[in-house]
Formats: C-alpha cells, structure tokens, sequence
C-alpha cells in the first residue's frame, strides 16, 4: 500500500483493490477510480508536487490528480524508471528538488540468471525530466 496526505484527504493506494480516500483521519474510506483504466493497480508510489497528486503504478501508465486523489487522468511516466519487473522504490523531495530510487530487475532467458540494479534519479522541474545521478553517489551506498 502507498498513502500519502493531501488537503484533508488521506489517500490509500492498494494492491488490486484501486484507490481508496478518507477524510476523516481513516474512520471511513471510499473508491477513488474515476480515471483509472481497470483499478488492479500495483502501486509504486503517491507524491504530490504543487497540487497534484501523482501516482506511479508498475507498468506503463501513470496518473495525476489535480483534485486531492478525487479523480485520475492519465500521466505518462519517464519509461526509464522500469515497467512490470522494477520501478521506483523510494522517493524524496527537497523544495524543488525531487529524488526517485529505483531498482530495476533484468532476467536473462538463456541463463535462468536475475540481476538487480539500483538507480537515483533527479529531477528539478517537478517531474517533468529526470537525470540518472547513481553514478555521483559513492558505491557503497545502499
């Protein structure tokens, strides 16, 4: 599950059950789908950046609200953050300043070999571009 406050709303991603809000400090949780394509999510993370709410499901779609999570329309991911075998896995925001770990799985058919990658991405224009940085962190950094 990914959550994450905005306005007075709480809101609930969960794994293939859709979105969930609650604003009244999570005594009751309504459905949120309105935008969403099907609603069997496996979300990554929820972040909101100015008043959007941005969610980054596993695959290819993602999507913002601009409502407090009331409705969704589509927002096309960076496709460098990974689809059905890695994707983000951490986030932080620094004023204008976003930071996204992601790790990334990459299986070998010939092999029968998985290797996992991590990565930390940048970005100052709110999302909108994003610059691999994992190779300014020290190599021991987990």
């Amino acid at each position: 599950i990914a959550m994450l406050g905005s306005g007075s709303n709480i809101i609930a991603a969960t794994v293939g059950g859709g979105i969930f809000i609650s604003s009244d400090n999570g005594d009751t949780w309504t459905a949120s789908n309105t935008g969403i394509a099907g609603g069997d999510l496996n979300v990554n993370l929820l972040w909101k950046m100015g008043s959007n709410v941005y969610m980054y499901p596993q695959g290819t779609q993602g999507y913002v609200s601009t409502n407090d999570g009331a409705s969704w329309a589509n927002w096309t991911k960076p496709n460098q953050f990974g689809g059905a075998l890695g994707g983000p896995t951490g986030f932080y925001r620094n004023g204008t300043d976003l930071f996204l770990r992601t790790r990334h799985n990459y299986f070998n058919p010939v092999t029968f070999s998985l290797t996992t990658t991590d990565s930390v991405y940048q970005s100052g224009n709110e999302g909108s571009t994003w610059t691999n940085i994992t190779s300014n962190l020290p190599s021991n950094l987990n």
